[in-house]
């Protein structure tokens, strides 16, 4: 009675942070990966075949669905230029297999221990799903179709009531994205070895007609894009950094505290009886067991391949890619908690968990929910004025990125006034001099979206008798670290 009460509390004032967040961060401006989806929906009827599977690394079903979103909102739009913010709203497609996980946890609930209050709020309580619900790429409906496969695993009804619905999910995923067909490849892989196993040819059978279903879609929403020079080249940027799993604890770290701190009481509690030989025979016939390695092999299958093509071919390993095992550690944890509830020595652990997943989600999840990572509609409001329309400015371009073709639709969504756009890369200090005889009073000569390589550009150039002020945008998410969005003030000596 006590912990459901109060997990009821912990949740309610939790969901009202997300819905609240929700409603301010709708209209938040979007980011670079944002515009470029909607520029991909946009442009697909007017691409070849090729060009559809090849203008990004990523399939382009979300982007048809993009395309999709924007003809319903042409449709019911009472003017000719229609909000696109409201396409943000394709995410809520997301909660349908989501309010369908939950169906089958309760309908299979003599089959899975879990805690379905703080089953919820671990999946609220993480930037996978505060910041990627209003994010307009397809990392929302990877986490959300990753959870129902999941639990269909879990459920153990992949072969049998479910199949189709598994199936359909799969098919779903592994048309959004590579990391998706991994997930339910891993899934499928698993339960073959358990089926040949087990000797149940039925479902063996099954599971191969299921992994052969899944193949063409690798081969022609993948292939193209792999085989393309071009996407290998933007593709460069990815590294096998350690800070990405460092994000990726960072934004599980709720479930990750309970997880392991579950683990440690759990442990310590039934210490006197970890030991006795027929308890770990018992251990490795219950439910907890299977449980565990239900959740634990598919994800362990998914890094293992991700890992070893990362280090002997390419690097594609990613944190926003890894949301498509945050639906394992959930499960697992919500497992894990019962029986933690079950010792009856928990109280003051769980009270000062469920603060802490609270502290969490209000001061560090809610605040990437309304703001965002790269301040474009800052940048181009400050640099796009009506004081400087009469001369050029200078765009960051690396020369790696795509962005030059659609700056002039960026320029449009956030501001009313143009000026000619050149590369960085052309920028010459005796052209900027006559520049700037010609309008004293516009000192914005240069602007950029990401900021990585914004100083290194500069340095690239020669800067005789110029004095630079770099002003980044306010209010972005890890502001210390990604100092995304910024404008240079060039003044001549």
């Amino acid at each position: 009675m006590y912990s459901n009460k109060i997990i009821k509390f912990f949740l309610i004032i939790n969901l009202v942070v997300f819905i609240v967040g929700y409603i301010i961060g709708f209209d938040k401006s979007f980011w670079i990966d944002e515009i470029v989806s909607i520029n991909y929906g946009s442009n697909i009827p007017f691409l070849s075949l090729n060009e559809i599977f090849t203008q990004d690394m990523h399939s382009p079903f979300f982007y048809f669905l993009l395309f999709l979103g924007q003809k319903i909102l042409e449709s019911i739009s009472d003017v000719d230029i229609f909000n696109l913010y409201y396409l943000r709203l394709i995410n809520v497609l997301g909660f349908i297999p989501i309010y369908y996980s939950y169906l089958l946890i309760k309908k299979r609930s003599y089959r899975i221990n879990l805690d379905i209050g703080i089953f919820f709020l671990l999946l609220i309580s993480s930037n996978y799903f505060f910041y990627y619900v209003l994010d307009l790429r397809m990392y929302f409906l990877l986490l959300s179709f990753s959870l129902l496969i999941n639990v269909i695993n879990l459920t153990n009804t992949v072969e049998k009531e479910n199949k189709i619905i598994f199936l359909l999910s799969s098919i779903f995923l592994s048309l959004l994205h590579v990391f998706g067909l991994t997930m339910s490849m891993s899934i499928l892989v698993f339960r073959l070895i358990k089926n040949t196993l087990l000797k149940d040819k039925k479902k063996r059978n099954l599971d191969i007609i299921f992994i052969i279903a899944l193949l063409p879609i690798f081969v022609i929403f993948y292939f193209p894009s792999i085989f393309n020079d071009e996407n290998l080249k933007m593709f460069s940027y990815v590294k096998n950094n350690l800070w990405y799993y460092r994000v990726f604890i960072e934004w599980t770290i709720s479930t990750l505290v309970l997880i392991f701190s579950s683990l440690i009481v759990l442990s310590f509690h039934y210490k006197e009886e970890i030991l006795i030989k027929n308890n770990i025979k018992k251990f490795f016939k219950s439910s907890f067991f299977y449980e565990t390695i239900t959740l634990a092999v598919p994800a362990i299958i998914l890094m293992i391949v991700v890992l070893t093509i990362s280090f002997l071919f390419i690097p594609i390993v990613h944190y926003k890619n890894l949301i498509v095992i945050y639906p394992n550690l959930i499960l697992y944890a919500s497992i894990l908690f019962k029986f933690l509830i079950d010792t009856k020595k928990y109280k003051i652990f769980f009270t000062c968990f469920l603060i802490f997943v609270t502290y969490i989600n209000i001061n560090f999840y809610f605040k990437s929910m309304i703001k965002t990572h790269e301040n474009i509609e800052w940048v181009v409001k400050k640099t796009f004025n009506k004081n400087c329309n009469n001369i050029p400015v200078y765009f960051n371009d690396n020369g790696k990125n795509k962005l030059l073709p659609l700056l002039n639709d960026i320029i449009a969504m956030y501001s009313k006034y143009n000026r000619p756009i050149l590369s960085l890369s052309t920028f010459k200090t005796n052209k900027f001099k006559e520049i700037i005889k010609a309008n004293k009073y516009c000192k914005i000569h240069i602007f950029s979206f990401h900021t990585y390589d914004l100083e290194e550009n500069l340095n690239k150039l020669n800067y005789n008798n110029l004095k630079l002020d770099i002003e980044y945008a306010p209010n972005v998410v890890n502001e210390g670290t990604s100092k995304s969005g910024a404008i240079v003030f060039i003044e001549n000596n």
